[in-house]
This record gives C-alpha cells, structure tokens and sequence, in this order.
C-alpha cells in the first residue's frame, strides 16, 4: 500500500487544496477505502484499550500516527495495513507541556476540630511559657541561688524552680527558704524527662526546656548548658554573673500531629518566638528525641546575641 497522500497530524486526509480543484475518479475510491478502515481502526482501538499488542521491531515502516489526547494513545497505521498495532499509555508531562496541573493535585485539609485543637494546645504551651518566666522573676529576686555572692540573684533549671533538686547554691543571702520553693510552678513540672539535649519537662503535650549560660569563651560568645536528666545542674556549673542577665527556654510538642504544631521560644527578655514546625522545615521538633539545641532560635551561636529572623542556627524561620 503506497504512502497516504495529503495525511495531516490527526490521521484524516485533505480532501481539497482549494475550493475550485476537482478530486479525480481514480482517487476517490482509495479514499473511501481509507475512510472505512480509519472508523474499524477507531472501533478496535476503544475495543483494544486494556489489552495493547507491543509493537516488534521487525514490522513495517509507519505511514501515520493520530494522537488521540483526551483519551491517552496513539493510533500508528503501516504499510501493511490499515489496524491498531500500539497503544500507548499517555504521557501526563507531554500532555501538560511540562507544566504542573494544580487542579489535579488533592491536598488533603485539617479537620476543623484537629484545628481547634492544635491552636488551643499551642496556646496552653505558650502561656505555659509566660508562667515560667513568672517563676523565674521571682527564683531570681528571691536570691535563691546566688553562687558569687554578690547580692544578684541568678535564674534556675526548672528542677530548681519547683524546689525538686538541689540547688547550685542556697546562698547566706537568699530570702526565700528552699521548702517554699514549689509556689514558684506546679507540682507537675517536677517530673523530669530525658530528650536529645537534656532534661525537660512534659505538659499538655508539649515538652519544655530550660537552657542557662555558660562562662563567655575567649572570643566573648556566651553558650548555653542544658539542665541536667535528673534536673537541676550538671556537672558543668552555669556562669553565676551570665545567670544572673539571661536564660532561654524552648517549648515543642511531644507527638506529630495533623496539622502541625509550632515550637515556642522564649528569653528572659521577654521576647516570644515561634517557628511553624512542619514536615518541611529544615529543623523539626517532635518528641523527646528531637529537642532544640539552646541556640535553635539564635543567628549566632551566641546567647548574648541576635535571636530571631529567618537566618537562625537551625535554619528555620523564628518569628514574633
């Protein structure tokens, strides 16, 4: 069967070049033939969409090839006759031209009591963290712990605020009596658990972290010491003059959840951070396994400087 003559992309023939030109007989009926056998290779292709025959490498050369795009395909006729020899499967990236299809991306929504309940519970871990600069205000100012002995009262682990670990030092110039130390904070922040960078505390499914200073490096940079598994101070003592000016505490929740939760952050300035915490972050806290470092927050490893922004330790973005 010789080549079709006047075939365009979609398989169907150019009957005329020009209204005033006139089809010869002898043309007529290969026409019609082809006609007839485009609507049979049209049947058997619907007829032939689940079971497509591979096309071998030996068969004939291909005259033409139709597209068929809202259904996905090829039709391919050869030279040694008029039928369905392949059926593709469509390509989604041709068909889009390489272009994502938005509409055809489900994105799964939160359900809008899910929602409530991550607001709320981020709302409980943030005024938890208000009641803990609360507690720190008053540790400090009782004088409980006063290492250096120069009437400035420093600020605790939480351990210590509630009175459940032994302190750093009582100091000859506290104020306050070590047994009335549990007014500071409830009695449930006395129970300690172990994460990744220290002990914290768990409330309302959210852990809560403490991080006081360390004595300044040559270069003047003030670290932070995490509080000890057991509570209270480790084996590496904080600075009692950097203790007395600052301290950090962190709050993320204890599980993953849908949608997510945030992080909190919060300094003895006052000043309250919050990071989205999403599966994408660069940095993600869930649980006691993965805990912020004291300097999460911070642009520099350094507990006197910048905190906030979207250039932090972590790389996450930490914002009012």
């Amino acid at each position: 069967m010789p080549a079709l003559e006047g075939v365009d992309a979609f398989g169907v023939g150019a009957l005329w070049s020009s209204p005033t030109q006139i089809m010869s007989t002898e043309k007529r009926p290969k026409i019609a033939s082809f006609a007839v056998a485009a609507s049979a290779i049209l049947c058997l292709f619907i007829y032939s969409l689940d079971e497509p025959k591979p096309l071998s490498s030996d068969e004939a050369e291909t005259l033409s090839s139709v597209s068929l795009m809202p259904v996905g395909g090829r039709i391919e006729i050869h030279s040694e006759g008029s039928r369905l020899v392949r059926v593709e499967p469509r390509d989604d990236e041709e068909v889009r031209g390489g272009e994502p299809i938005e509409s055809m991306i489900e994105v799964e929504e939160p359900d809008a009591i899910d929602v409530a309940e991550a607001q709320a519970s981020e709302a409980r871990a943030a005024q938890t963290l208000r009641i803990i600069a609360m507690a720190q205000h008053r540790f400090q100012e009782a004088r409980t712990v006063d290492i250096n002995c120069d009437h400035l009262g420093e600020f605790g682990y939480l351990a210590e605020l509630t009175g459940t670990a032994e302190l750093r030092s009582g100091g000859s110039n506290s104020t306050q009596d070590v047994s009335e130390l549990n007014a500071f904070l409830p009695p449930n922040f006395a129970e300690m658990v172990s994460t990744s960078e220290g002990g914290a505390c768990e409330l309302g499914g959210y852990l809560f972290a403490v991080y006081l200073p360390a004595t300044p490096t040559f270069s003047g940079e003030v670290t932070g010491l995490a509080e000890a598994l057991h509570g209270g101070s480790g084996e590496s003592i904080p600075d009692p003059n950097q203790s007395a000016l600052r301290w950090c505490a962190y709050a993320w929740p204890t599980s993953e959840t849908f949608p997510a939760r945030r992080a909190f952050f919060l300094d003895a300035s006052g000043l309250g951070l919050s990071t989205p915490n999403g599966p994408d972050a660069p940095q993600q806290y869930i649980g006691a396994a993965h805990a912020p470092s004291w300097d999460a927050a911070y642009a520099r490893p350094d507990m006197s400087g910048q905190v906030g922004g979207e250039e932090t330790c972590d790389e996450n973005v930490w914002k009012p």
